[in-house]
Formats: C-alpha cells, structure tokens, sequence
C-alpha cells in the first residue's frame, strides 16, 4: 500500500529530524491505516510507540494523546479486549469533558455505553447515557450532526438490550 510507505517514510524523516511530535502523529495515522487493514497487531504496535514518542509536559490535554488512546480503544475492541477498550474510552470521556473537542468527547462516551450495554452493564450504560442526553439537549444545535447519530444509535442499542421496545421504535423511526 503506497500510504503506508509514504508514512513510514514520513516517520523516518521525523525522526531524523527529531521532531517527536511529527513521529507521533506519523505513527498515530500508520496505525489507523492498519486499523482499516485489519492489521490489528501492526496498529496496536505503531500506537504503542506513538504513545511512548509523544513529547508532552501534561499528557491528559494533548489531543494527539486523545486521539491515539481512541484508535488503540478500536484495536481492543476488535480484538475482543473489551475491559481495556473501556478503559480507554473512559479516559477520553475524562479527558475531554470539558475541552472544546466535543466530537472525541461524545465519541468515547457513545462507546462506552455501546460496551456496557453489550456486556450486561445497564446501569453504568444508563448512567452514562442520560449524562451524554443532558449533555446533548444543553447544546442542541451546537453539535456535530454524525455525534448525535452516533448517540441515538447507541441509545437505541441500549432500549433495546434493556427491553424498552417503545423507546427503540421511536428512536428508530427518528432514524429514518
């Protein structure tokens, strides 16, 4: 795959260059290159080193941190490692809870919810979703339209698995 080389060829350069930061995100992208490759090994170890190459004084706001912590969360998930997909979507719900990237935000927590609500886990799911609902009513038209889809369709997932078979209907048809 050509992106691939070209990215590790940028990598290379960053490094020779030392430009940490550059390294990172290099890795950070390689990774989620092999995300859609289904190369979930290579990921998880291109986001391995991006973690341990960042340079940063305080990692919890660093978006790069964020968005390799939510990248090494889809390996775990697809590899059936659900704790530590967990784990790692609950630390960028933490971390971006009140930052202004509210799309990463609303996106780790609409994933939580999806594997609490897969595991079993009603009462963190529900928990968790009515904070992103009230979240999302306090900023009615200020949010990115794909993040609210994402939260009706976990919210849906959540209707269903818990037997409110109305509210998954109404939520359905909103769908449409």
């Amino acid at each position: 795959d050509s992106y691939v080389f070209y990215l590790k060829k940028a990598i290379h350069a960053a490094a020779r260059f030392d430009n940490l930061l550059w390294m990172a995100s290099g890795l950070n992208n390689l990774g989620y290159k092999y995300i859609e490759l289904q190369q979930y090994d290579s990921a998880l170890a291109s986001l391995e080193r991006a973690q341990r190459v960042l340079p940063l004084h305080d990692q919890s706001d660093s978006l790069f941190l964020g968005s390799i912590a939510d990248n090494m969360a889809i390996v775990y998930e697809k590899k059936g490692l659900t704790q530590e997909a967990l784990r790692l979507y609950g630390e960028n719900y933490n971390r971006f809870k009140n930052t202004i990237d509210v799309g990463r935000f609303l996106h780790a927590g609409n994933a939580q919810i999806r594997l609490f609500t897969r595991l079993g886990k009603h009462a963190d799911a529900g928990k968790l979703l009515k904070e992103m609902l009230a979240f999302a009513a306090n900023n009615e038209g200020k949010l990115p339209e794909n993040i609210l889809d994402e939260l009706m369709h976990a919210e849906l997932e959540f209707a269903w698995a818990t037997g409110n078979d109305f509210r998954a209907v109404q939520i359905s048809e909103l769908l449409r």
